[in-house]
């Protein structure tokens, strides 16, 4: 059954007592408490749902925030990749993962788990380590702290051109 309550303009489904402008509940021990988001048309490419955001007064549907959005890629399958957009003056995806776990930043396509696609600079907080077969062509590595910046290689690196300066070490 479903208990529907209006209070101070918030709506409650499964709760007298709403928080928010909509608050589910369901008491689920142990278990999973789902919100399901259905586009119920038959499995058709570009089919989609999705959750918008939006924190400008003046937005509407179309205009401003941003949205999450399953995206069915394959109609046969009904494949679904999960789509993140925002608006900055236009609909913009920024990030996708397909359906088989590959993530995209960047690009619409990612064919790697991780593809990172950018004109500009990509940052890396931290340690990096690639290992596998490794090709660096047209990358460049800059360290704001090198005493404490690690770029690990393991396996096999494909080096195009390697420019070092400061204290470097270059072990085999």
């Amino acid at each position: 059954s479903v208990y529907l309550a209006t209070v101070g303009g918030n709506v409650g489904i499964g709760t007298a007592s709403p928080e928010s402008l909509l608050h589910l509940q369901k008491a689920n021990s142990g278990g999973l408490t789902t919100l399901f988001i259905d586009n119920s048309a038959a499995s058709v490419l570009n089919n989609a749902a999705s959750i918008r955001f939006a924190v400008d007064a003046g937005a509407s549907v179309t205009n401003g925030g941003a949205e999450i959005k399953a995206l069915n890629v394959d109609a046969g399958t009904g494949y679904t990749d999960l789509v993140f957009t925002n608006w900055g003056g236009a609909n913009s995806e920024h990030m996708r993962i397909r359906y088989d776990g590959n993530v995209g930043i960047g690009t619409t396509t990612p064919g790697s788990l991780l593809s990172v696609h950018s004109s500009g600079n990509v940052y890396f907080g931290g340690n990096l380590t690639v290992s596998g077969t490794t090709n660096f062509t047209g990358t460049s590595f800059t360290s704001t702290n090198a005493s404490t910046t690690y770029l690990t290689v393991s396996d096999t690196a494909w080096i195009n051109k390697l420019n070092v300066s400061g204290n470097t070490s270059l072990a085999n």
